[in-house]
């Protein structure tokens, strides 16, 4: 799974993905405020924060697609409604 966050930060347009690996350290260094951040790329840090949310939301729509159901362990109520019907066939 984090190999395909890794490679989909990567993806992401460079202001995103910069303010996003400096917020949570996935450059190797400090996690910076948006404060920090801010300064750093010459905008308000509320400006810094909703870029971020703009790329975490890219990146979760894109995360979302790569993993298929098939990937995604079975919900208790779909296992329960498939034994159910199994059971009720003669």
């Amino acid at each position: 799974m984090s190999n395909i966050v890794i490679e989909e930060v990567s993806r992401l347009p460079e202001r995103e993905r910069e303010i996003i690996e400096n917020r949570f350290s996935l450059n190797g260094d400090e996690p910076l405020t948006f404060q920090e951040i801010g300064e750093q790329f010459g905008l308000s840090r509320e400006r810094a924060r909703q870029i971020e949310q703009q790329g975490l939301e890219r990146l979760r729509k894109r995360i979302h697609r790569r993993i298929s159901v098939q990937d995604l362990p079975e919900r208790p109520v779909e296992r329960i409604r498939r034994r159910a019907k199994r059971s009720a066939q003669p």
